[in-house]
């Protein structure tokens, strides 16, 4: 049985009420008092995205269109945050899959020295010359963050952010307006 979405009380401490990142929903996972939490927001439009309620979120395509000066930022974001416990052999590592057929394949590394908690998003100059993601297309992004002992996993989180083509969505939008209209006229 999987654990449901939560938030996470170390994530909402960091950022309190009225910097608007407080109640991201994440995939937190406890082992040998170890503890990891993944999770996606929309970003800078409130910290929900619609999910499944387990480790699958889905996100609009495109940039936002209120980036920072001189920067572009997909209109979601991925956050993580850890608590190695007493462990001080660990390390915290992050991977994101940049090939859906492949598992998450592309190891980011060793982010055990990244201050934390943290929220980036895949348009971020560090992230674009290793990840080479197209905000307006759609995808599948998996991301694992899990703490090692050496050569051990302690403990892992995952998810996944679905992007459904833009199209996709217009169709959608037009199905529901039709189902809509179907209802109005029957009344």
């Amino acid at each position: 049985a999987q654990a449901a979405l939560t938030t996470y009380a170390p994530w909402d401490n960091f950022f309190p009420d009225g910097q608007g990142l407080d109640g991201v929903l994440f995939n937190v996972k406890t082992a040998s008092n170890v503890t990891v939490a993944l999770g996606a927001h929309a970003y800078k439009d409130g910290v929900y995205l619609p999910n499944d309620g387990i480790s699958t979120f889905s996100a609009k395509p495109g940039l936002h269109p209120n980036p920072p000066p001189g920067e572009s930022r997909a209109n979601w974001s991925f956050d993580f945050a850890w608590d190695l416990g007493n462990c001080t052999s660990c390390t915290v590592w992050l991977g994101i899959d940049n090939d859906p057929t492949a598992g998450v394949n592309l190891l980011f590394g060793n982010i055990t020295a990244v201050p934390q908690p943290q929220s980036w998003n895949l348009e971020m100059a560090f992230l674009t010359g290793v990840y080479d993601f197209n905000p307006y297309a759609a995808s599948s992004t998996a991301f694992r963050l899990e703490v090692r002992n050496g050569d051990t996993v302690v403990v892992g989180s995952d998810i996944t952010v679905n992007v459904p083509e833009p199209g996709s969505m217009a169709l959608a939008g037009l199905a529901l307006a039709g189902l809509g209209a179907l209802r109005r006229r029957k009344a």
